[in-house]
C-alpha cells in the first residue's frame, strides 16, 4: 500500500466512465504515450471533443431524440 492507501496497482489503473463519449475520450488520452510531444496537442483536441459531447447531452431529457 502506498501512503495514500490504494494499492500502487489501482492507482495506474484508468478510470471509467458510464458514458460512451467519456470512453471515447479516455481512448484518445491513452494513446498519449505512444505519440511524439509535438502530436499530443490533436490527442487533447480530440479528447476535449468528446468530454463536450457528453456534456452536451446532459441536459437533453432522456428519451428525446437527438437533432
Amino acid at each position: 500500500m502506498t501512503e495514500t492507501g490504494a494499492e500502487p496497482s489501482a492507482a495506474r489503473q484508468t478510470p471509467r466512465g458510464g458514458d460512451e463519449a467519456v470512453q471515447e475520450a479516455l481512448s484518445a488520452l491513452r494513446k498519449l504515450g505512444d505519440l511524439p510531444v509535438a502530436e499530443h496537442v490533436g490527442v487533447f483536441e480530440e479528447a476535449l471533443t468528446c468530454l463536450e459531447s457528453a456534456l452536451a447531452s446532459v441536459d437533453e431529457p432522456i428519451g428525446e431524440p437527438h437533432r
